[in-house]
């Protein structure tokens, strides 16, 4: 966990469950509350011409939008829950209160903002790779690098061939072939239905 769940409820934290597909807030609203995850698994997406692009998968211990805390913006994004989820608000008007009485915290949150904008930079980057295994294998390593799982561990991707598409902008079909030219040339292992890299 990001920031302690007894300080959060020190500073008038609520938690609230959100079912699988469930909106917890959508692209344009405004950021009244700091989210951070308890369990579960989000998606972040915004919808470009009745297609899903998903930007982020966040799991629990994690926070979503958390800038948007600090700040006076809408939201760019439509944070969705992929299983049920429960998710631990505080007001952002007492976020900011909590983050000036413990600079810890604020010290914590500085350190996870850095390194958010260093993950997003690693995940822009596989947009810009025309080969669909290259793009897909960087965006598995990416989640696997996230869970911090070590390289010579299987790593279960969490994710079905639907969502890959979506997060590598190619066609369902596309990555359903490129899977199975991964696994034949060992790249990944396939259980099943299950992708391990």
């Amino acid at each position: 966990m990001l920031i302690n769940i007894d300080l959060l409820l020190k500073y008038d934290a609520v938690e609230e469950v959100f079912s699988p597909s469930q909106s917890i807030y959508s692209v344009g609203e405004e950021a009244l509350h700091y989210y951070q995850i308890k369990s579960g698994l989000i998606k972040l997406n915004h919808i470009v011409q009745n297609e899903e692009s998903i930007q982020n998968i966040v799991t629990a211990g994690d926070t979503i939008c958390d800038l948007m805390a600090l700040t006076d913006e809408r939201f760019p994004l439509n944070a969705v829950a992929v299983k049920e989820t429960t998710v631990i608000k505080v007001p952002k008007y007492r976020f900011k209160e909590l983050i000036k009485n413990n600079q810890d915290v604020s010290t914590k949150l500085e350190r996870h903002l850095a390194r958010r904008v260093y993950q997003n930079k690693l995940w822009m980057q596989h947009f810009y790779l025309r080969s669909s295994e290259e793009r897909i294998l960087r965006i598995l390593q990416y989640f696997k690098n996230l869970d911090n799982v070590d390289a010579d561990q299987l790593f279960l991707v969490p994710f079905t061939r639907v969502q890959l598409a979506s997060m590598s902008g190619f066609r369902v079909e596309t990555v359903i072939r490129t899977i199975k030219n991964m696994a034949a040339n060992k790249t990944i292992k396939l259980k099943g239905r299950r992708i391990y890299l």
